[in-house]
């Protein structure tokens, strides 16, 4: 079990000293448990580089499999347990990550642990959990961004074209040529990301046929889907528009900088229920969602 754990652990987070971190074990403890499971299945599960390391296509399966078995072996456990005392987690994110990702989730963290109450609250400015009373947060940046906090990798920020499903009379949008007769949709706070993806396409000299600006990311996304115009969109707020076919993507190419989501709490410790609620949010992060 110890060996399944590791390996959940370490394919989740894709590195070693994140799981030793998260399972409170040393880095080589986590290596050996995932080399004994190498060893017991007589198949490599990661492909180790440099500085990293990568699932194999047989490790993917396997991950997928043991996180949904150790998911309901976890609820059983916690079903034959004795109550637990009710513990409150305020936790501070976007605006947008709040109302596309998280909102969409949280009847899947309350099955899993119904003792913990999640107080939510947006902020999209720098993290200070001392003035907004947070104990934990969601934040963007690298991984040296954090001074001061314990700091777990959720998901890298990738962003992608999406658009509402065309209609009769719609311009066209088989090429990024097209995008000329587009309205593009954009959050002044990441002006720069269309700019960057146009070049990365090598259409930077584009000019399309309006630009619509909103303060907040979520307004952007909202514009999408009630047909205004194209938005560049971090690809993890809008799968589940996608998946249900509310948005499409009319690319497939992707602009990806540094920036990733972190999952924060204060260095001097985690407060009853930020454990579980971070373990669980990044496992949400990581795992296929079941389609409808």
């Amino acid at each position: 079990m110890n060996a399944l754990r590791a390996f959940e652990s370490a394919a989740r987070l894709e590195s070693m000293s994140e799981a030793a971190d998260e399972l409170h074990v040393t880095q080589s403890a986590v290596s050996k448990q995932v080399r004994t499971l190498e060893d017991w299945l007589g198949e490599p599960l990661f492909e180790r580089l440099h500085r990293e390391i990568r699932l194999t296509a047989k490790g993917r399966s396997y991950f997928e499999k043991i996180t949904e078995l150790l998911s309901q072996l976890d609820e059983v456990t916690r079903a034959l347990a004795k109550p637990q005392e009710r513990v409150t987690v305020r936790f501070l994110g976007y605006q947008s990550f709040n109302m596309r990702w998280l909102i969409p989730r949280l009847a899947s963290f309350y099955a899993e642990h119904p003792h913990i109450q999640v107080e939510i609250s947006a902020d999209n400015g720098p993290v200070d959990l001392r003035r907004s009373q947070a104990d934990c947060a969601i934040r963007t940046g690298t991984r040296d961004d954090w001074p001061g906090f314990h700091a777990t990798h959720v998901a890298p920020i990738v962003f992608r074209p999406v658009s509402r499903p065309l209609r009769t009379g719609d311009p066209a949008l088989d090429t990024v040529a097209d995008l000329g007769r587009h309205v593009l949709i954009v959050s002044r706070t990441r002006s720069d990301i269309w700019p960057k993806w146009l070049q990365a396409a090598g259409r930077a000299q584009l000019e399309p046929a309006g630009w619509l600006v909103f303060d907040h990311g979520s307004y952007c996304y909202q514009a999408a889907l009630e047909g205004v115009g194209v938005a560049l969109a971090e690809t993890i707020l809008v799968e589940e528009d996608v998946r249900l076919g509310r948005l499409f993507y009319p690319f497939l190419l992707n602009y990806q900088d540094d920036l990733s989501y972190y999952f924060l709490y204060p260095n001097s410790g985690a407060k009853p229920g930020v454990r579980e609620f971070g373990e669980w949010l990044v496992r949400q992060a990581t795992a296929p969602r079941a389609s409808s």
